[in-house]
């Protein structure tokens, strides 16, 4: 049997994940048959896409040849740790793939990016 626990990512590691790290989406589960922890990685965050394609709430990059996503970040919202978002907002399926020079992508304005940040914090409280 599978139950939901209240423990927290820190209480069984140690560790404080960052708040943009995605650790925070996933509830911690306890298999109560083998007594071993684990996270639901296939539950997955779904962005309001009114919000996301209203011009009133992102900004446009145009790429260039040296652009990847962690740097995309890193240049918006001064962390590259919020690589997947940028990635998010604009249709990514796979972010290993280099972004293509002279496309233009979506940068959710700073406010909005974390409020995404707070939906998933609060998603990781269910």
């Amino acid at each position: 049997m599978i139950v939901k626990t209240k423990e927290k990512y820190k209480d069984l590691t140690g560790l404080i994940p960052k708040n943009s790290s995605q650790l925070k989406m996933f509830n911690i589960l306890k298999d109560l048959d083998k007594l071993e922890y684990f996270a639901n990685i296939f539950r997955s965050y779904m962005l309001d896409r009114t919000h996301i394609d209203d011009y009133r709430y992102y900004i446009l990059h145009d790429v260039t040849n040296t652009d990847w996503w962690d740097s995309i970040s890193f240049q918006y919202y001064r962390t590259s740790n919020l690589w997947w978002a940028v990635a998010a907002v604009n249709n990514v399926v796979n972010p290993f793939e280099e972004l293509n020079e002279g496309d233009s992508i979506k940068i959710l304005k700073n406010d909005h990016v974390y409020r995404i940040l707070k939906d998933i914090n609060d998603l990781g409280r269910l």
